[in-house]
């Protein structure tokens, strides 16, 4: 390596140190809080950090609420390193954020062999100081992850395709799958891309991409298998959950194009340029696949409630390399005859100048991002241990409430089974979502809950007769189950003493007795009293329970040959809710009751 270019590659290396530094003091000044959908995935890795598996809370739903299961799952190594949790997201979210754009800085030499260079600073340096990113990165949700998975992958991929190798690319890829769910379509842009510069090559790396689908099929396809082991789904509850929320996404996409839109101008200049100059065609298109990937998940997801663009943050980085790539391709047509060069320095004076306009543009925007900060986990974990000390004082061991924001809810309320009527963690909920009817049925038929909240995205419930006909007002959008006292609870049969005053053996005797006696909806609420108030040694064992499940469960086959929706639906909750909620019997229980109660506005 000649003097000077050891001189750059060193500069570079230096200059690529300073922005992930900078980068992180940026983060820190923007003072985002962690918001209440990061710790959704926090109390679901901590809950399995825990020993209870994927649940909001070890008495909830066994349901797939989280974005991101490599997220969840780093998250929840708080638990055995005993860190706080929102500090551990936040600090977990920056530095992978950093460490994102020093390995994107690393694109040009994957996709060229050579050293560092000046210009693969200027991706990293574009991205850092692109507030909507830096704002999620550090808001403890999965972008940093997912930035860093993403260029790690872009990296590896187009070293593989420079060297016909893949197996780093394959298994990256199958990270970014575990890193959001819009990573498939990731995973077909790196696949046009490595396609088509294989084909202009006439080449067909068949071995290399053998490599690439082996590391994606192992840990993609391990992963849907044990999504439908353990969630009987193969895709995640939010899919049910919104689809069908609109958020006007040609608007949503619009306006973030408008507020940055000089950074748009220069990814588009950086990817003309590399095609009509040629030697970073594939890291242009690759860095514009990704982006493009970022806005079609963006676009399919109907936009997002919340702020600053969430599902586009993930295209900050990409956008930068494409202005990369431009620089690459203008510097490297400066050694040809005088008018490629002067085309070339030309064209290196405008992307330049356009990348200069989109820093200034993105940090003209610092001020507005920092006073917009989202909605805070810590502030609905605060206002749920006022509802825990409610709780407490009625008497409840493991309460049943109906209420949304998960997050701040589970972290607060650890031993609450909690129905998310928000949907995310509520697989019954999220799959009836636009039929009220299943929806009052499965809250009153099940429960009912002793508390429920109707504010913002529960304020359906009000309308729900059924379910609102238990409940009464207790302050503000909550609501109380109507007699629920500290010595009495309307769900108990008999009375609350009645059946807290049985053994284990008694309660399992009673409970087999209502399903002889076809009264599945008695036993559901024996059922749901004794598991609100007793004690562990008080309830019997989960082999018991589950042997009764099966019981409950072969009525429900039974009475569904019979042609009886109801008593079989009625006992297929009994089954579900006696077995711990497995996710299985869940998804038989919630398909009998679509067809007992169908959506009126379903064709």
């Amino acid at each position: 390596m000649k003097p000077g270019a050891k001189l750059e590659t060193t500069a570079t290396a230096a200059l690529l140190t300073l922005v992930a530094c900078g980068f992180v003091y940026f983060c820190h000044w923007l003072s985002w809080p962690v918001v209440d959908d990061a710790g959704i995935s926090f109390v679901y890795g901590r809950t399995l950090f825990e020993g209870s598996g994927f649940r909001a809370t070890p008495n909830s739903q066994v349901v797939e609420a989280f974005s991101s299961p490599l997220w969840t799952m780093l998250l929840g190594l708080s638990v055995p390193l005993h860190a706080a949790p929102e500090a551990f997201a936040w600090w977990s979210g920056v530095l992978l954020g950093a460490g994102a754009l020093f390995v994107l800085g690393l694109w040009g030499p994957a996709s060229e062999g050579r050293p560092l260079r000046l210009e693969d600073a200027v991706a990293p340096l574009l991205t850092a100081a692109f507030p909507t990113f830096s704002a999620w990165v550090s808001s403890g949700m999965e972008t940093g992850l997912f930035a860093f998975t993403g260029a790690l992958a872009g990296a590896l991929a187009l070293r593989g395709m420079r060297l016909e190798k893949g197996a780093g690319a394959g298994w990256a890829l199958g990270a970014l799958v575990l890193a959001r769910p819009e990573a498939p379509l990731y995973v077909g842009a790196t696949a046009a891309v490595w396609g088509l510069w294989s084909a202009f090559a006439w080449r067909i790396p068949w071995r290399a991409a053998g490599r690439v689908l082996l590391g994606l099929a192992v840990v993609a396809g391990g992963w849907a298998a044990l999504r439908w082991w353990l969630f009987a789904d193969v895709v995640p509850n939010t899919y049910w959950a919104k689809r069908l929320w609109d958020f006007n996404p040609t608007g949503y996409v619009e306006s973030f194009r408008a507020a940055n839109s000089w950074t748009f101008g220069a990814a588009a200049l950086g990817g003309l340029i590399s095609l009509l100059l040629g030697s970073t065609r594939a890291r242009a298109f690759l860095a514009l696949g990704f982006a493009t990937a970022a806005v079609l998940f963006a676009l399919e997801a109907k936009g997002d409630w919340m702020g600053e663009w969430r599902f586009l943050a993930p295209a900050a980085p990409f956008l930068g390399a494409a202005v990369a790539a431009g620089l690459s391709s203008a510097r490297g047509r400066m050694g040809k005859p005088w008018p490629t060069r002067a085309i070339a320095a030309l064209a290196g004076v405008m992307l330049l100048l356009a990348t200069g306009a989109a820093f200034d543009q993105a940090f003209a925007r610092r001020a507005a991002v920092k006073g917009n900060p989202q909605f805070a986990f810590s502030a609905v974990q605060s206002r749920s241990r006022g509802v825990g000390e409610t709780l407490k004082g009625l008497g409840q061991r493991r309460p049943l409430i109906g209420f949304p924001d998960l997050g701040g809810l589970a972290d607060a309320l650890r031993d609450a089974e909690i129905l998310d009527v928000g949907g995310l963690g509520d697989k019954a909920i999220a799959l009836h979502t636009g039929n009220l009817t299943a929806m009052d049925d499965y809250l009153e038929s099940e429960g009912p809950p002793v508390l429920v909240d109707c504010h913002g995205p529960s304020g359906y419930l009000s309308g729900l007769k059924r379910l609102m006909a238990w409940m009464e007002p207790a302050g503000g959008s909550t609501y109380k189950l109507k007699g629920l006292t500290a010595d009495e609870d309307p769900r108990c049969p008999d009375g609350k003493a009645a059946v807290l005053a049985a053994p284990p053996e008694a309660l399992l005797e009673a409970l087999a007795t209502d399903i002889t006696a076809s009264e599945p909806q008695r036993a559901i609420r024996r059922w749901r009293c004794a598991f609100a108030y007793q004690p562990d040694e008080r309830l019997p064992r989960a082999a018991e329970l589950r042997r009764l499940a099966d019981v409950a469960m072969d009525r429900s086959h039974v009475e569904e040959a019979l042609g009886a929706l109801e008593p079989a639906l009625r006992y297929a909750s009994l089954a579900t809710l006696l077995s711990a909620q497995d996710a299985h019997l869940r998804r038989r229980t919630e398909s009998l009751r679509a067809r007992f109660l169908p959506n009126p506005k379903k064709p």
